[in-house]
């Protein structure tokens, strides 16, 4: 199944999918959300099976969360890929956990602070991540970078992917669905 992407009224040209959403941009991480990701735990924060859905934590984290999953909703990912939704949800929490640990969220996060988390190749993001958070999260992480953070000095691999999986391509937007586009 594919989302057709976002679009604008400016003649269907590519958005991210955080254009003009009025999500909460404040750099700084209040007390209560610092606690709140880190009391939810690695199970909840994974969402691994049986997670806590209604978790009170969760309303706390509301403001980080709410990007995170937009960003996550957008990507062109198959349905049914198991392994590819844990990548996008190993994601979400490490960017959560991040938060935590600096005490700012990702909105006031420097680039030279996401491209510290992304590793300028595959050995230094497996430094910077915990060791539960597998390869296929990277790129799913440099997604999250490009919209949230801004951040255009991914590695050249991680650039692309993040574009195209948000549907930019780079030679310029994509229009419809992938499969649209094949049909020409």
């Amino acid at each position: 199944m594919t989302v057709p992407l976002p679009v604008s009224g400016d003649g269907g040209r590519w958005r991210s999918p955080i254009s003009g959403k009025d999500f909460g941009r404040l750099p700084v991480l209040l007390a209560s959300e610092q606690r709140a990701a880190r009391e939810l735990g690695l199970r909840n924060l994974r969402r691994q099976r049986g997670y806590d859905r209604a978790a009170v934590q969760w309303t706390a984290i509301r403001r980080l969360l709410a990007p995170l999953e937009t960003v996550t909703s957008s990507l062109d990912v198959p349905a049914g890929s198991w392994h590819l939704t844990r990548a996008m949800n190993d994601a979400v929490a490490v960017l959560l956990l991040r938060c935590a640990e600096m005490g700012r969220s990702y909105w006031g996060w420097t680039a030279q602070e996401w491209l510290d988390l992304l590793g300028q190749d595959h050995a230094a993001f497996q430094q910077a991540v915990p060791q539960w958070a597998e390869g296929s999260v990277r790129p799913f992480l440099c997604a999250h970078a490009y919209h949230l953070g801004e951040f255009r000095g991914l590695p050249a691999g991680a650039r692309t992917w993040a574009q195209r999986g948000a549907g930019e391509s780079e030679t310029g937007p994509f229009r419809g669905s992938r499969a649209e586009q094949a049909q020409g």
